[in-house]
């Protein structure tokens, strides 16, 4: 749902996601160390000796999410927006294979960018993104520096950084209503040395 907040660009957004979680699994597709056969290799016909509570868990999710666009008419245009998810709201619960309860720990995304137009064809738009789910903790902040060659196309140029993980480098080129995007993460982690110092490279 969306309401317009005046005229122009200012809005409030406010969304809701509802859906079912399923995993299921045929234990008769599954083989252990137990159905080993020094002779023959694998055989099929030994009991695995493995028992399975569930072989089919199910769990409802409720995600939301509340977002304010805004559009400052000052002597430098500023346009952007913040939001707020939430995912995991219900705090579902999962019966696994062996009989225990698997917890969905609730994820809470924030986020917030604004353009700042210095001119008719140059912009700058700092951004940041910060995502927490149980121990899990990700912040990304970076400014892109946008180009404007005619009144529908243009491109972007863009540098952040994923705290602890990764330098981003982005460019996107913007032509009426199509947009093609070129994303590159540098590894700066620890875990550089166990990939070969192989970085990642996204098209889009």
């Amino acid at each position: 749902y969306r309401k317009p907040l005046g005229d122009g660009y200012n809005s409030l957004s406010i969304g809701a996601q509802i859906g079912m979680n399923q995993i299921a699994i045929d234990p008769n597709l599954l083989f252990f160390d137990s159905q080993y056969n020094p002779e023959i290799g694998l055989d099929e016909t030994l009991v695995s000796g493995e028992g399975f509570t569930n072989t089919t868990m199910k769990a409802r999710d409720v995600n939301i999410g509340v977002a304010y666009n805004f559009d400052l008419d000052r002597s430098v245009p500023v346009r952007g927006e913040v939001g707020l998810a939430i995912y995991h709201v219900n705090n579902p619960k999962m019966n696994t294979m062996l009989g225990e309860t698997m917890n969905f720990p609730r994820k809470v995304v924030l986020h917030g960018r604004a353009y700042f137009a210095l001119n008719e064809s140059f912009g700058v738009e700092p951004m940041a993104m910060y995502a927490g789910q149980g121990s899990a903790r990700e912040l990304i902040a970076g400014i892109g520096f946008g180009f404007n060659m005619s009144d529908t196309t243009g491109f972007k140029l863009g540098i952040g950084n994923r705290f602890k993980d990764a330098i981003l480098f982005t460019a996107q080129f913007n032509m009426q209503k199509m947009s093609i995007g070129l994303g590159f993460d540098y590894n700066i982690s620890s875990l550089r040395q166990a990939n070969s110092f192989n970085n990642a490279m996204e098209l889009s």
